[in-house]
């Protein structure tokens, strides 16, 4: 009786466990359709604002040690606002990337952090 009770319950967790997996395998493609519909989107917008420029900073840069993101990123608000009217962003996989209305904007931001 015991050896079929613990049958049983190994049955059983193995069913967990494929639920489990499953679950987590769904999660999975779900944010991997999410990312990939974001980048469609963004694709679509750069084709939409042709004459916008943009300026694309890697999460990492190794060549400067002391290069930080959040003052990348702060410093951008400060300069333009917030996204929106002036420029837009986007988060892809290694970098940030920046749609720029302006010119002027695209060439300082990439002067001070490219």
């Amino acid at each position: 009786m015991n050896d079929i009770l613990a049958a049983f319950d190994l049955a059983r967790a193995s069913d967990l466990e494929a639920d489990i997996m499953n679950d987590t395998a769904r999660e999975i493609r779900n944010e991997i359709d999410k990312s990939v519909i974001e980048e469609i989107r963004w694709v679509l917008h750069l084709r939409n604002h042709p004459d916008w420029h943009l300026v694309e900073i890697p999460w990492e840069k190794t060549k400067d040690k002391y290069f930080s993101w959040s003052e990348a990123c702060a410093w951008v608000v400060e300069q333009f606002g917030l996204p929106g009217e002036n420029y837009e962003t986007h988060a892809g996989e290694n970098q940030m990337k920046f749609l720029f209305k302006h010119e002027a904007h695209a060439i300082m931001t990439t002067l001070r952090w490219i």
